[in-house]
């Protein structure tokens, strides 16, 4: 046997309800007598008997029994003991003292004394960090009984922190028509492009409209244009340009001369072809030529 499996029946031997070996009987629904569910059933139907007093009342002890059985069967005395030690320990609600006596239970300060005879079905293995096995005592011919202990309900409410007194507010004026608040609190006008883009974000700013329209109508590079430079285009014509206002059928193509030349260095006016070999031959050229 398996140590899960001896454990299983230690528990048992304890007589603890809702092990492996007493499932067929506990997983039932609240029409079988020996259920969890049916304990489950009596405990709030205790619940509903109690209302909102803080008090359980033998008369509603014995209203929430008979009242309320699910069936015809009455309930097992196991059965309205372990359901009323349950409602008791977990409540927080005063039992009435005969009710207690009738199930063999007592206070023992909030907690719950269980006592049931031998061969009684005991607590659910479900509830096992609330209820404890305090001990069995065999006086033989099945004769004896086992004690048990039902932690109670911590019903005690946390003291909350104290919440310090907020200074009244002095209330916001509403800004005048046409206008509103800004984000540092001032009136502004309400446009639908922002002035101020630190006081409206979530506007687009009047400055980047205008640089948008100020783009649609003079940036356009396909638009019609007498010069090719308004455009951004280079004023550089090549060799082949020749129909072009302006350009020379005795353009050679040097990085020398033309305005290419003139494009790179800035200058409108020429330099000598010395000067200009010069600086080319510093650079690595040599007669047009990269070397």
């Amino acid at each position: 046997m398996s140590i899960a499996k001896e454990l299983e029946s230690f528990y048992r031997s304890q007589g603890w309800s809702g092990t492996h070996w007493d499932s067929p009987r506990d997983d039932g629904d609240i029409y079988d007598t020996g259920s969890a569910a049916r304990t489950n059933y009596l405990s709030d139907k205790f619940k509903e008997a109690a209302g909102d007093d803080g008090n359980l009342s033998y008369d509603e002890y014995v209203s929430a029994i008979l009242n309320n059985r699910p069936d015809k069967y009455a309930y097992l005395r196991d059965t309205t003991s372990n359901a009323l030690a349950r409602f008791a320990s977990t409540s927080g609600v005063t039992i009435d003292d005969e009710a207690l006596k009738q199930n063999n239970l007592v206070y023992e300060g909030k907690d719950i004394i269980q006592r049931l005879d031998a061969g009684d079905l005991g607590p659910n293995r479900a509830y096992a960090d609330s209820v404890k096995h305090m001990g069995s005592f065999d006086e033989g011919d099945d004769e004896g009984f086992t004690f048990w202990r039902w932690s109670g309900a911590d019903t005690s409410k946390e003291e909350e922190d104290p919440v310090d007194p907020v200074d009244p507010v002095d209330p916001v004026e509403d800004c005048p028509d046409g206008q509103k608040r800004g984000l540092s609190g001032k009136c502004i006008d309400d446009k639908k492009y922002a002035d101020n883009p630190w006081e409206e974000p979530e506007k687009t700013p009047r400055a980047l409209k205008d640089k948008r329209e100020d783009w649609d109508a003079n940036w356009d590079p396909t638009r019609k244009v007498n010069d090719p430079s308004e455009l951004g285009s280079i004023p550089y014509w090549t060799p082949t340009m020749t129909a072009i206002s302006g350009s020379s059928s005795k353009y050679k193509p040097s990085i020398t001369e033309g305005k290419f030349h003139r494009y790179i260095t800035g200058d409108d006016y020429d330099h000598s072809k010395e000067q200009i070999e010069s600086v080319l031959r510093a650079s690595g050229y040599k007669n047009n030529r990269s070397y």
